[in-house]
């Protein structure tokens, strides 16, 4: 069975990984393919996923996620436990265990046609190439979802992010995100560093800075240290987008991760779902066809609770009191 999957991120790395009974080719349009981004957390079930694919990533564990709002009052501790690690370090695990897969950089699709028997797939290097199946795992803005005809559109979330990684602990145990106004720092204790990330709420079409604007360096943030540590060209902006509805592909072309239900990152899901897609959907190639199954339901669900937890954390001015008020009063009451 051949196998062709578009993008080596981490969904499409972890669908070749499960596929090493087939043959399978992966399509990156970059250069070299690599981990962009800062740090991730990984929750236990998606660790789980990983390890049934042979990679056993070592992270900084942690055993509950806080909520805190600016100023130093924390709000919740939310029993969820898993690991943090970088982004490159769970990139690199994949690409070892997908080494048996063939690797094709700086190309893209052009086109596909796809019969009963399988995809035909012509490639911008002029190639040709039959496969049964090709895999749409090429994130929010994905070539295959357009090819597909598919009207699901990318959609600004009203919030822009910048990520980085810092040499500093942090002096936390677990990770927390502080909500301020109209603005949302987060800090995830790594084995080596910190990985921070920080949120802003701006209007689209607004100006853009590379580097965190002034406002994060507030006393009640309290992050200003780790702000200062991460080199100023070292710092990862971009908004914060979602698909205006979920599109899971076909039986011969599926998508999987943010090309099927991208969502906003508020509740750090994304690269756990992306693993978990492509676990269920290589037991789908391999056996019944039942995709996505009970995946569709479970990333609708994050995405809606992704959503509302970003509109609620960047309320700005008279609303963001109302919130910490109203967040204060809840606090004092069990979950």
């Amino acid at each position: 069975m051949h196998v062709v999957i578009v993008g080596a991120g981490i969904g499409g790395l972890t669908l070749a990984s499960a596929l090493r009974g087939c043959d399978v080719t992966i399509i990156e349009q970059r250069p070299v393919a690599e981990g962009i981004g800062a740090g991730l957390m990984l929750h236990d079930e998606a660790l789980d996923a990983l390890r049934s694919v042979e990679v056993d990533i070592v992270g900084q564990k942690f055993s509950e996620f806080r909520l805190g709002l600016s100023g130093g009052r924390e709000i919740r501790s939310i029993a969820r436990s898993g690991q943090a690690v970088t982004r490159s370090a769970l990139h690199s695990e994949l690409l070892n265990a997908a080494s048996h897969a063939s690797l094709r950089t700086s190309t893209t699709v052009k086109k596909f046609k796809e019969s009963a028997e399988g995809v035909c797939v012509w490639l911008s290097d002029g190639d040709k190439v039959n496969a049964d199946f090709l895999v749409g795992a090429d994130g929010l803005g994905s070539s295959i979802r357009k090819l597909l005809g598919s009207n699901a559109r990318r959609r600004y979330s009203g919030e822009t992010c910048w990520r980085g990684l810092s040499d500093l602990h942090s002096g936390q145990r677990n990770p927390i995100e502080i909500w301020g106004k109209g603005r949302r720092v987060g800090i995830v204790p790594l084995l080596s560093g910190t990985y921070i990330y920080l949120t802003h709420a701006v209007p689209a079409g607004a100006p853009r800075t590379p580097a965190p604007t002034d406002e994060f360096l507030q006393p009640g943030f309290g992050v200003e240290n780790l702000i200062q540590s991460v080199p100023e060209d070292a710092w990862i902006q971009h908004d914060l987008d979602e698909l205006s509805n979920h599109t899971w592909g076909t039986h011969r072309v599926p998508l999987l991760g943010d090309a099927a239900h991208g969502f906003t990152p508020n509740l750090g899901e994304g690269a756990a779902q992306a693993i978990l897609d492509a676990i269920y959907l290589a037991g789908n190639i391999s056996g019944v066809w039942q995709y996505p199954g009970p995946r569709y339901r479970r990333n609708v669900r994050i995405a809606t609770m992704s959503r509302w937890v970003g509109r609620v954390g960047q309320a700005n001015g008279v609303w963001a009191s109302v919130r910490d008020n109203m967040l204060s009063v809840l606090a004092r009451r069990p979950l």
